[in-house]
């Protein structure tokens, strides 16, 4: 279940919409979702909010590079704008923000 969720999220910005049957950057896209409750404990406070958009893996990856993404998570890319400018910050290393998910998907959960 989680590989195939992080394998989405990758999807959601490599795919395209014909092959993946939805928008491309439709998680971030989404109205009324829920948080994504995969977050990392430093964006506790988003979680169960509702909001925009969904934070996915490769969001998560680039908030690491580009701190100043994380005002753009934390008001729910309500603003115009917002999925444009995460679409345009991912993009500048879309490929490592994709291997760093697919690496998290291989990895055996420990209990």
């Amino acid at each position: 279940g989680l590989a195939f969720q992080l394998i989405d999220d990758v999807l959601d910005f490599t795919g395209t919409s014909s092959s993946l049957g939805k928008g491309s950057l439709s998680d971030i896209r989404h109205i009324g979702g829920l948080v994504d409750a995969r977050a990392p404990s430093g964006l506790d406070n988003l979680h169960g909010r509702t909001q925009c958009g969904i934070v996915t893996a490769p969001i998560l990856f680039a908030i690491e590079e580009f701190p100043d993404l994380r005002a753009v998570v934390d008001r729910g890319f309500e603003n115009p704008g917002d999925v444009d400018l995460v679409s345009f910050l991912i993009s500048f290393d879309k490929d490592t923000y994709c291997a760093q998910v697919a690496l998290l998907s291989n990895l055996p959960i420990i209990a």
